[in-house]
């Protein structure tokens, strides 16, 4: 059943990230985990790996003006978006958005399989935990992002800070 899920995890990840960049996004990418690889026995060649923390979203990029984006990718068969998928580990991916959100774009990218997918702005007007927990599907078409021009008046309710990662910003990687 995990594998299952993994491989519908991976497929709506792969959809988020060619909308995104159809949408204008630049340097769309995957968070790495961190992880550690433990021996399972000394001398032995069979290694554990375990994720050592979680990650705050699952795509990454930026806007052409320089501002951050960080998407977090929910794919489901079918049915609502529900509040439960964002806390279903704890409430971290929700305070991930909305911390994100204070200086930057936060997105929840909703793969509905078989085809369907829904870029909205977090936070998302009307969906919280309590009554306000699930989204329809007609719900996300009327606030999804559909366009570069969405995309541009997306997070205006925040006060911007421009990425200064190394991909976006090549002239201040230091050798040293």
């Amino acid at each position: 059943m995990a594998k299952i899920s993994q491989r519908k995890g991976k497929k709506g990840e792969e959809w988020a990230r060619k909308d995104l960049t159809r949408l204008g996004v630049l340097c769309v990418s995957p968070r790495a985990t961190p992880f550690r690889i433990i021996a399972t026995k000394p001398g032995s060649q069979w290694v554990r790996i375990i994720r050592s923390e979680k990650v705050s979203g699952d795509l990454d990029g930026h806007r052409s003006d320089g501002v951050h984006i960080l998407a977090e990718v929910k794919t489901t068969n079918g049915g609502n978006l529900t509040w439960s998928l964002l806390t279903k580990h704890g409430e971290h991916q929700a305070e991930n958005l909305d911390r994100h959100a204070r200086h930057a774009i936060a997105l929840v990218v909703w793969v509905r399989l078989p085809d369907e997918i829904f870029i909205l702005d977090w936070p998302i007007p009307g969906f919280g935990p309590g009554r306000g927990g699930s989204i329809s599907p007609e719900q996300a078409r009327k606030l999804s992002i559909k366009t570069k021009g969405d995309l541009d008046v997306a997070g205006q309710h925040v006060n911007m800070v421009i990425c200064t990662c190394e991909m976006c910003n090549p002239d201040q990687i230091s050798m040293f």
